[in-house]
């Protein structure tokens, strides 16, 4: 991980969180290249740590909302634009997965593996809904051989005034949620079994807004909880039963 906070709580998380949102102005919360133009610039994500015996963390890499004709950069992913009408979208992507853990960094997980971070890359449809918002169904692989598995995800994003709220239910294959949070039998301790999970579905829970700042700079601000399925919370090396993380970004517009 590139650094670590001490731990904060979720009342002032989210309290900052509204705050920030309160302050945001036109135009509402959009992840699409198309409402908030070419932008690039820095995000970071902050994150409340599931492994045993390490502390919340921050993550910083490039972020940009970009379009050319089909193709497009959208945070740290990016995709092009295979068939789209009035109504339906298809899109082909690839998306950075920030899952994982050094061994090194906790005395619990000491002895194990590090689990890698990896490029997962698939295919998305897009169904708008017009006041009722959109649907987005994805089916995601692991394209580097770390974790072998699959995800498909459902989301419903829908307006609520100033901001854009999200549901999503995320499926993980046996494989992914194995990599992630499984214990080999050359990993287990005593205090620390083996196990290998099946696989898992994760609800979510988020909020995103874009605002100008300026004529040129833009401002993103979001945050989701998941609500973790038994295959995760059962792991040995899990502590918690939810994942909360909070993401800003701030880029120019060059459009």
């Amino acid at each position: 991980r590139p650094m670590s906070l001490a731990p904060i709580s979720r009342s002032t998380l989210f309290l900052a969180l509204g705050v920030a949102l309160a302050l945001a102005g036109p135009p509402a919360a959009a992840q699409e290249s198309r409402r908030v133009g070419n932008s690039l610039g820095v995000a970071a994500l902050w994150e409340n740590e599931l492994y045993r015996g390490l502390d919340a963390s921050v993550t910083a890499y490039p972020f940009a909302t970009w379009r050319a004709g089909r193709f497009f950069l959208r945070g740290p992913g990016l995709g092009v634009e295979l068939w789209a009408d009035e109504a339906w979208k298809l899109d082909a992507f690839a998306q950075w997965r920030f899952d994982g853990y050094d061994a090194g960094d906790s005395d619990f997980l000491a002895g194990m593996d590090d689990r890698r971070e990896t490029l997962d890359a698939g295919l998305a449809v897009e169904r708008k809904l017009g006041d009722y918002g959109r649907l987005n169904l994805s089916a995601a692989a692991d394209t580097l051989g770390r974790h072998d598995g699959q995800e498909l995800e459902l989301q419903w994003s829908y307006p609520l005034g100033r901001v854009e709220g999200q549901v999503r239910a995320r499926w993980q294959s046996d494989a992914l949620v194995d990599y992630y949070y499984g214990v080999t039998a050359g990993e287990a301790l005593p205090d620390r079994p083996a196990y290998e999970p099946g696989s898992g579905l994760t609800w979510s829970l988020g909020l995103l807004t874009a605002a100008p700042l300026g004529k040129r700079w833009l401002l993103f601000v979001g945050a989701n909880i998941d609500l973790l399925p038994d295959a995760i919370q059962d792991s040995p090396i899990v502590d918690g039963s939810t994942n909360t993380r909070v993401f800003g970004a701030l880029a120019w517009r060059f459009d």
